[in-house]
C-alpha cells in the first residue's frame, strides 16, 4: 500500500471519528427520527421483536440494528456507531472518485462536504437514508470510475435493503448504462420535470382515490403536508436549477472528462426525480439531501478543470462563493430541524 494511499484512510478514519464523537453527545439537538430509532433500539428484546420494531424490508438496517444491540443497549452508542458506519462508507467513496488525482482534490472534496448541511442532516436525524446514501455513492464511484458494474449493483442492493427510496438510483443507473441519451438531453428532462412537478402531485393523489388505494393515498397524504412551507420549496428548486444550470454550462464550455460528464447525467436525472414530487414536501426534502452530497464532488472536478487552465484561482474564487451561496444554507439545519 502506497504511502498516499495510507494518508487518505487515515484522514477518512481521522475524520469519522472526530465527526462521530462530535454528534454523538446527549446534548446535540435531533429531528424526531433520531429519537424514534432510539426508542426502537431500546425496545430490542430478541430477533423476532424486529418484526413489529423495523420497516422488516429494510433487512440491512435492522439486521445492523439487531448486530449492534448484541455489543450495547446503549442507544447513543447506537447512534455512533450508525455516524461512523455512515460516514466511513461515505468518505471511502470520495476516495473512490479521487483516487487517481492529486490528494489535493480528495481534501478539497471533503472539506466542501462538510461544508453542507446535509452531511449533518444525515448523522442527526435521517440515519437510514444517510447510511443509504453512502452505499449509493460507493456504488457510483464503481460504476463510473472502474466499469465493475456487478459489484457497483451489489451496493445499490444493500442500499435499498437499507432505505426504499435507494430504488430510484437503481433504475437511473439501469437508464443510464443501456440508454446513451446526450448530456443535453438530461437537462431537458429536468426543465420537464420542473413543469410535471406541478401537476404530478393532483394526479397521483386522485388516482390513488379512483383506485382505492388507502394506504398509498395516506402516505401521499402525510406526505404532501407542508413542512417549511412553499416559499422554501421555491428556494430550493431554484437553488437547484440554478446549480445544475451552472454545472451543464461548465460541461459545454471546458470539454470535462468523462467522469464528471457521467456524474453530471446521473445528478440530473436524480434532480428531474425530485422536481416530480416538489409537491410532496416531505419527500423532495428528503431525496433533495442526496443531490447535496454529490455536488461537492461535481464542484471539486470543476476546480480540477480551471486549474489545468492556469486560472484556477479566480474561478476557483467564483465557484467558492457560488458554492457557500447556492448549496451551504440548502436543506438548512434550521430550517429542517426547527432549532
Amino acid at each position: 500500500m502506497s504511502i498516499n494511499r495510507v494518508y487518505r484512510i487515515s484522514f477518512i478514519l481521522l475524520v469519522a471519528l472526530v465527526c462521530t464523537l462530535l454528534l454523538r453527545g446527549d446534548g446535540v439537538v435531533r429531528g424526531s427520527d433520531s429519537y424514534g430509532y432510539m426508542r426502537m433500539f431500546d425496545s430490542i428484546s430478541d430477533y423476532d421483536s424486529l418484526n413489529r420494531l423495523y420497516y422488516m424490508n429494510d433487512y440491512l438496517f435492522s439486521n445492523f440494528s439487531f448486530l449492534i444491540r448484541s455489543v450495547t443497549e446503549e442507544p447513543h452508542i447506537y447512534l455512533a456507531i450508525l455516524f461512523f458506519s455512515s460516514t466511513v462508507i461515505l468518505l471511502l467513496a470520495y476516495y473512490w472518485f479521487f483516487k487517481q488525482y492529486q490528494s489535493l482534490y480528495f481534501y478539497l472534496s471533503i472539506l466542501l462536504l462538510l461544508s453542507t448541511s446535509t452531511y449533518y442532516l444525515f448523522n442527526i436525524n435521517a440515519l437510514r437514508q444517510g447510511l443509504s446514501g453512502s452505499l449509493i455513492l460507493l456504488s457510483l464511484a464503481v460504476f463510473f470510475n472502474y466499469k465493475r458494474y456487478l459489484i457497483s449493483f451489489l451496493f445499490i442492493i444493500l442500499a435499498v435493503l437499507t432505505h426504499k427510496s435507494a430504488l430510484i438510483a437503481f433504475f437511473i443507473l439501469l437508464f443510464i448504462k443501456n440508454y446513451r441519451l446526450h448530456i443535453n438531453m438530461s437537462l431537458y428532462i429536468f426543465i420537464f420535470s420542473i413543469v410535471a412537478g406541478f401537476f404530478i402531485k393532483e394526479f397521483m393523489l386522485q388516482a390513488a382515490y379512483y383506485f382505492d388505494l388507502s394506504y398509498i393515498s395516506y402516505k401521499l397524504v402525510g406526505l404532501s403536508k407542508p413542512v417549511t412551507g412553499a416559499t422554501s420549496v421555491v428556494l430550493k428548486v431554484i437553488v437547484l436549477f440554478v446549480t445544475l444550470t451552472y454545472f451543464h454550462f461548465i460541461a459545454k464550455k471546458t470539454r470535462p472528462e468523462k467522469l464528471y460528464l457521467d456524474l453530471l447525467k446521473f445528478y440530473t436525472y436524480y434532480a428531474s426525480v425530485v422536481m416530480l414530487f416538489s409537491g410532496f414536501e416531505s419527500m423532495f426534502n428528503r431525496m433533495l439531501m442526496f443531490t447535496n452530497i454529490i455536488e461537492p464532488i461535481l464542484f471539486t472536478l470543476v476546480v480540477r478543470r480551471f486549474r489545468q487552465k492556469n486560472i484556477w484561482f479566480v474561478v476557483t474564487g467564483l465557484i467558492s462563493f457560488l458554492y457557500m451561496i447556492f448549496i451551504f444554507n440548502y436543506p438548512t439545519i434550521v430550517q429542517e430541524l426547527r432549532l
